[in-house]
């Protein structure tokens, strides 16, 4: 079936095991050869001015200066949660095989090319009242000075989006937009949300929370399963399971052009995909431009333009527009969960 195109490869070392939430688990740290400048320190990307000597004589000349992390800065790890390990592995959409990069692009030039040419959401089916998703692949918060490093962040487009793992249930579940006056310009949020069975990392106290969200996770649990029915902190609450309750779910990784972190360009993709057979239902693939920062001193930093870009509205999110799209939330007051 041909994409639906609305607007506007990874190379990778793959480790399959068994995590301990029992489902598949595989390391998705990008390798890409095209980066003629990436530093791998035992397995593991690191940041430009990795050097763990000068980090402790930093910190020796000042135990507060936050700024010495940028000498052991490393890229995170993202690992992916495939539920069902009978499933065929999904296949991702290909990428245009021909290079729109030319010598002597500035960066700016190469992030329209590849806006033309390759950015933009390709929806191939759409799955109307759903409940909740599955994050296969949650996003892990990365340390600040990684806004600053050309290579060390994997996705720089979608990090950000709004479903990073502290943000995530406050930005894609409850009533807050669900009820808002239905226009053109409003999306709606969902009922639940499922992850990996972990306990959540709070920002705050305790006490702002709902009880659930500070317990420990039950010994045997497989995921953690979020909602709101009150549209505040502390009615955000989880429940752990051994089975998981939703039928889609998305992942992300990121993606490498030719000369693209020279240049300060980088780019993501994320799928929507049905779990029982891996079908892809819908893809967007972006890219962001890293302009240099000469006031504070910095080559690059990853706060520049992006495609595709969507609505700015308080409190929403750019990955929740493009969820929305394929798998269209259901309509309803609450959500029960079910006594398993």
């Amino acid at each position: 079936m041909r994409p639906k195109n609305i607007g506007w490869v990874l190379a990778a070392i793959v480790v399959i095991g068994v995590g301990a939430s029992g489902a598949i688990v595989q390391s998705a740290q990008t390798r890409p050869e095209s980066e003629t400048g990436l530093r791998d320190v035992d397995g593991v990307v690191v940041g430009k001015l990795y050097d763990l000597k000068k980090y402790e004589e930093c910190r020796k000349n000042d135990p507060r200066n936050s700024d010495c992390n940028v000498y052991r800065l490393k890229r995170v790890e993202n690992p992916e949660y495939w539920p069902y390990p009978d499933v065929p592995p999904v296949k991702w959409p290909e990428a245009p095989k021909v290079s729109v990069y030319r010598k002597g692009m500035t960066g700016l030039e190469y992030w329209q090319a590849l806006c033309k040419a390759e950015a933009g959401e390709f929806i191939y089916r759409v799955v109307e009242d759903v409940e909740g998703l599955y994050m296969i692949r949650p996003r892990n918060k990365e340390p600040e000075h990684a806004d600053y490093d050309r290579w060390v962040r994997e996705d720089p487009y979608g990090y950000g989006d709004g479903d990073e793992e502290w943000d995530a249930p406050r930005k894609l579940v409850g009533p807050t937009l669900r009820d808002f006056k239905r226009s053109s310009s409003y999306q709606f949020s969902y009922l639940y949300l499922e992850r990996p069975a972990i306990k959540h990392p709070l920002s705050g106290r305790a006490e702002y929370w709902h009880p659930s969200m500070v317990a420990e996770p039950p010994v045997g649990a497989k995921y953690t399963l979020y909602f709101n029915n009150g549209g505040s902190l502390k009615t955000l609450e989880v429940r752990y399971s051994k089975e998981l309750v939703s039928r889609y779910g998305y992942t992300w990784r990121g993606i490498s052009r030719p000369h693209d972190r020279e240049l300060g360009v980088a780019g993501g993709e994320l799928i929507v995909v049905d779990l029982r057979t891996n079908e892809v239902l819908g893809m967007r693939r972006g890219f962001r431009l890293g302009p240099p920062d000469p006031r504070r001193g910095r080559e690059l930093v990853w706060w520049g333009a992006v495609c595709p870009q969507y609505p700015n509205i308080p409190g929403y999110r750019n990955v929740l527009w493009f969820l929305t799209k394929i798998v269209k939330p259901k309509v309803a007051k609450e959500y029960v969960p079910a006594r398993r």
